[in-house]
């Protein structure tokens, strides 16, 4: 959250019809995983973000996918 591009990354957002929705007791801090589960349910792939917007790139799914 601390990152100096977050404000406009949340002003767009918002302008797209995704605006922050602020619920009892969350923590805004938190920050997203991404998870790719193999067929046998075990974790091919586990992404933890180091920001808010940070998420597994489609390129390492496909890859992984592929192999």
């Amino acid at each position: 959250m601390a990152k100096p591009e977050t404000p406009a990354m949340i002003g767009a957002a918002t302008a797209n019809g995704f605006a922050l929705t602020p619920e009892e007791g969350s923590n805004f801090y938190r920050m997203p995983a991404d998870f790719l589960i193999a067929p046998d349910s075990s974790i091919q792939i586990a992404h933890y973000a180091e920001f808010v917007y940070d998420h597994l790139e489609f390129e390492k799914l496909e890859s992984a996918i592929k192999s």
